[in-house]
């Protein structure tokens, strides 16, 4: 927890040492390497994001957050079918997944696929619930005592 803390603060010094610690563990396993391979990424380190990604994979192929920062890497390295598939997967696996949809919306304007303006009509629908939500969290809650 304390690494992702870090890495959230966009404190990747103090974040990696505490993620290859929690690397170690088999229950933070997953994770760890997951956002081992986000700091890489934004490092522009993508062999060991890959790397790491792709351990994260091994310990669990079923989390859309793994496969959508595959496809990321892969579009950063110019494997341009490969990242389709890792983001199809990331969206089998939640059609809703906010950074497969717009990692796709990314991969198709970096490629000029037709079905760009499709996708970023999905990523703006997505915005827009996201932010419904957040209003709706932020919503005052009035309290009147019973019989009031």
């Amino acid at each position: 927890a304390l690494g992702v803390a870090w890495f959230y603060s966009n404190q990747f010094e103090q974040a990696g040492p505490e993620l290859e610690r929690a690397a170690r563990a088999p229950e933070t396993a997953t994770g760890a390497h997951y956002f081992l391979a986000r700091i890489a990424r934004q490092r522009n380190d993508l062999i060991t994001a890959r790397r790491e990604i792709e351990r994260a994979l091994q310990l669990n192929s079923g989390l859309a957050d793994v496969w959508a920062e595959l496809g990321l890497i892969q579009t950063r390295s110019n494997e341009y079918g490969a990242a389709e598939q890792s983001l199809a997967k990331a969206l089998t696996i939640d059609p809703q997944h906010y950074a497969a949809s717009m990692n796709l919306a990314t991969l198709y304007a970096r490629t000029k696929d037709p079905r760009r303006e499709v996708q970023a009509a999905r990523v703006a629908a997505l915005i827009e619930k996201r932010e419904a939500r957040a209003q709706e969290f932020l919503r005052i809650i009035k309290v009147v005592p019973y019989g009031q």
